[in-house]
């Protein structure tokens, strides 16, 4: 031990450590760790403290418990509607609403409506003299000066007493009974009547109708055109489509069943905010679903589905519109259509003409002579091929005799040019026997170009979208009966093969992205539907005021050359600008007045100054006993391009005279949308 002392302090140090220390005032430290058992009690207690407070916020103060209780009391209030007579049948059997029973129930059943019930019955005898009113013997007075505060009620200078039914009316639609009321008077295509059943409502109306429900019914995301036009949202505690735009209704889909409410159903889906919040009472409420943006253009693809109507007859078939340097999907439209807020899935499956088929994606038809861009392609990509006549097949300026028959396969009409034609005059004038000898020249070389752009696979419209997928159908080619490239006897099938025929298939979404590839200089990218997103809001919010994100562009791959591509272009373009070209004498794009605006016109020489050349292909493909699909693919403006498209109408005719108006009038129609958004 080693004592140090001083006058107001002693210090015993047991060797190196230290076992007390004295005071002066006789005050001993204790050791670090005598009180530690301190800090868990205290964390446990101040828990219990939270938990409790939040507990009891959320009991009082809960923003959700009165939809919680009003969503109970909803089939309740129907009931009650339809027997006071609010909802009530018409001689033609259609459900009508009607205010005055709801008002009578009111004033049966509520207290402020008793009272002023009460009042309107003795109006006469109530006065007011100075400040004093005299009620009357018997009046239910409290109520009355609520009403007189809330001015449902008012005298005159005279002191007579004056009613409000406005005001009262209010005051009724404000209650649970006259919201349920309102909801129903909104949505009265969802009741039926009948002498059996008497009015009902649809399987769906409770569920949709039902704000928040027992187990929170958070309204979905908004689905919104390119332009902000809203295609899906969340009113009145229901999924409504307010534009009921047919030409949109496969991409948007309807109540989570159908389209993009059911690809990204988890995205639009509210967020149930489960948390520590949830028991210590912080704002930290549900969220509404994510908000999308598309790329679609609502207007563009209403007058697409319009085009599809001729001579007072609806046409079917699909058209895709896309941007050449984005792949965003302008357009992708399938007639016919269906009202998404009318949408029923057993009705619709089982009508011949399929409304819920996108035609644009999900269906295949032979592509007829579209095809031709394949086959010419490989000719453009594969160096000199030496054929059994020695002539080098893969050179495009070769010229050759056209011929009218070759392995069974015909021009449309016998027609058989006069002249020598090399691969831009076929293409152009659409010769069937000269693309059917040079696919069976090249053989499997052609497959290997249509596997190049595609074929025989599925192409995904949400690959700029993470953890979501939406695939189109495949399309097809050589993936039928098996078959020889190099047999004789299995060259007439491969000759049909060549001009867009028996094993070959494709839908207006792949053979738009064809075409856009072409446009690009030879670039391929994944169309996408989804162009922006947002996180979605809190329920008690009134609007979502944030940003939104934008989306990357879908996947790109360079296929061919830019040079190959600039050669593709100018055979797409002489099939439209040169004279005898299949697309020649058809709809054109021309400017409209000086607004930098467009419009579809056929060719006239008096308008050529005002030409807006485009490139493209026209295409007639047989289809067994029925009349041929009509095919357009093409892009514009050739110099500059922008815009792709592809549109099949089924059964119809020549693609110059179904599907290539249709079409032209899609490209001038974007062409001037995007100048008046510039």
């Amino acid at each position: 031990m080693v004592p140090i002392s001083s006058s107001s302090t002693t210090f015993t140090i047991p060797d190196l450590q230290r076992e007390s220390v004295t005071m002066s005032r006789n005050k001993t430290v204790k050791q670090p760790g005598e009180y530690a058992w301190w800090a868990p009690t205290l964390f446990i207690i101040l828990t219990f403290a939270l938990l409790f407070l939040g507990t009891m916020r959320n009991t009082l103060y809960n923003p959700y418990e009165k939809g919680y209780r009003e969503d109970i009391g909803h089939l309740e209030n129907i009931q009650k509607l339809i027997h006071s007579g609010a909802l009530i049948a018409d001689p033609g059997g259609n459900v009508i609403a009607n205010e005055e029973p709801l008002l009578a129930t009111a004033k049966r059943e509520y207290s402020f409506g008793k009272a002023y019930a009460w009042a309107e019955q003795h109006q006469p005898q109530i006065k007011r003299e100075g400040s004093k009113v005299l009620w009357g013997e018997g009046a239910p007075k409290d109520q009355l000066e609520r009403l007189l505060h809330k001015k449902y009620l008012s005298f005159d200078q005279e002191g007579a007493l004056q009613l409000h039914p406005d005001q009262f009316r209010k005051a009724v639609l404000s209650t649970s009974l006259g919201r349920h009321f309102n909801l129903a008077k909104n949505n009265l295509d969802r009741f039926s009547y009948s002498p059996e059943s008497g009015i009902q409502w649809d399987s769906f109306y409770f569920k949709e109708m039902n704000t928040f429900s027992v187990r929170r019914r958070i309204p979905r995301g908004s689905i919104f055109d390119r332009n902000d036009q809203p295609l899906a949202s969340w009113e009145k505690g229901r999924r409504v489509y307010p534009e009921n735009n047919k030409g949109t209704a496969h991409i948007v889909g309807f109540r989570n069943l159908f389209g993009l409410e059911r690809k990204l159903g988890s995205e639009l889906q509210g967020k149930r905010d489960y948390g520590v919040h949830d028991l210590i009472g912080l704002l930290g409420y549900d969220r509404c679903g994510t908000d999308i943006k598309l790329s679609i253009d609502a207007d563009l693809s209403k007058s697409i589905y319009d085009s599809f109507i001729r001579k007072k007859e609806r046409m079917l078939g699909g058209a895709v519109v896309m941007e050449v340097e984005t792949g965003r999907v302008l357009a992708a439209v399938s007639s016919p259509g269906f009202n998404p807020d009318q949408a029923d899935l057993k009705q619709f499956e089982e009508l011949p003409e399929k409304p819920l088929l996108f035609r644009a994606m999900d269906e295949i038809y032979f592509p007829g002579s579209t095809y031709k861009t394949i086959v010419a392609l490989t000719m453009l990509l594969n160096d000199e091929i030496i054929d059994e006549h020695n002539l080098t097949i893969t050179d495009p300026d070769l010229q050759i005799p056209d011929d009218k028959v070759f392995k069974k396969v015909k021009n449309h009409g016998g027609h058989v040019s006069p002249e020598p034609i090399d691969m831009y005059r076929a293409f152009a004038i659409s010769s069937n026997t000269y693309f059917a000898r040079q696919g069976v020249a090249l053989g499997s070389l052609v497959k290997t170009t249509a596997e190049g752009f595609r074929f025989n696979q599925k192409i995904n419209v949400l690959g700029n979208v993470k953890s979501s997928d939406w695939f189109s159908a495949a399309s097809q080619a050589y993936s039928g009966p098996e078959f020889d490239f190099n047999k004789r006897g299995d060259e007439a099938l491969v000759a049909q093969f060549s001009i867009g025929q028996n094993q070959i298939k494709a839908h207006p979404l792949h053979m738009a992205c064809i075409v856009q590839s072409i446009a690009n200089d030879g670039v391929w990218i994944d169309p996408t539907f989804v162009s922006h997103s947002r996180k979605g809001s809190v329920v008690t919010d009134e609007t979502n005021t944030r940003a939104f994100r934008k989306l990357k562009e879908g996947p790109s791959q360079r296929i061919v050359d830019k040079s190959i591509a600039k050669k593709m272009q100018e055979a797409m373009w002489q099939v439209m600008n040169k004279k005898g070209g299949t697309g020649y004498r058809a709809y054109q794009i021309y400017k409209k007045g000086e607004d930098e605006l467009y419009e579809a016109r056929f060719r006239n020489s008096k308008w050529k100054k005002d030409l807006v050349p485009m490139a493209g292909k026209t295409g007639t493909a047989e289809n067994g006993k029925k009349k041929p699909h009509a095919w357009f693919i093409g892009f514009a403006p050739y110099k500059n391009p922008q815009y792709a498209v592809a549109v099949v109408v089924e059964n119809r005719g020549y693609g110059s005279t179904y599907a290539e108006p249709i079409a032209v009038k899609a490209l001038a129609r974007a062409m001037s949308k995007k100048q008046a958004k510039d």
